[in-house]
């Protein structure tokens, strides 16, 4: 259910990425919660990100698109997968920072209902750093955790509840959340 591609990117797709991703000027934008809707967010918690949405309701929102478009089509070539449609795609920059096991517990959920099963997350990896995915069976033990290196990519069903660990060694882990939707 749960996998990890290693390495699917070509070396300068990911250098580009990561290029822009990790530049100083790109456009960040605070959420005070990794695991709450597009437009909420939960003052009260003890996580918190930068992110910058890419594709949303149906239509590119950055120019960044140009940019992971491409990603996409090696995704498919690398897993086999045909993508039908996207739902959603944003970055996702989570500084480091300290959880205890409530907060992080806090940041488990889910990408879409359980109903919808033909939908796909892709966690792809910026670059390389400290800060596992964490994604969870339904039984609620570990399915498969991963920690980032630079062009690779995790991908489970997106009703799998999962979580971002922060990292506590680098300054920043970076990827790209991609859903989708498969044939």
């Amino acid at each position: 259910m749960a996998k990890l591609v290693s390495n699917f990117l070509p070396t300068e797709m990911a250098d580009e990425l990561e290029g822009i991703l990790n530049n100083h000027e790109f456009p960040w934008f605070w959420r005070p919660s990794t695991a709450h809707g597009m437009n909420d967010g939960n003052e009260a918690s003890s996580d918190y990100q930068f992110v910058h949405i890419v594709f949303y309701d149906g239509q590119p929102q950055s120019e960044l698109f140009n940019y992971v478009r491409p990603l996409l089509f090696e995704f498919e070539k690398a897993t086999g997968h045909t993508i039908k449609d996207l739902y959603k795609i944003k970055a996702n920059l989570l500084p480091k920072q300290e959880l205890d096991d409530a907060g992080l517990e806090e940041t488990i959920h889910t990408d879409v209902d359980k109903g919808d099963k033909n939908y796909l997350s892709i966690v792809y990896y910026v670059s390389d750093s400290d800060g596992d995915t964490v994604i969870y069976d339904d039984n609620g033990n570990v399915a498969l955790q991963a920690t980032p290196a630079k062009g690779s990519a995790v991908y489970f069903p997106s009703y799998m509840r999962h979580r971002a660990t922060p990292p506590a060694l680098n300054k920043r882990r970076t990827v790209l959340n991609m859903i989708v939707e498969l044939i």
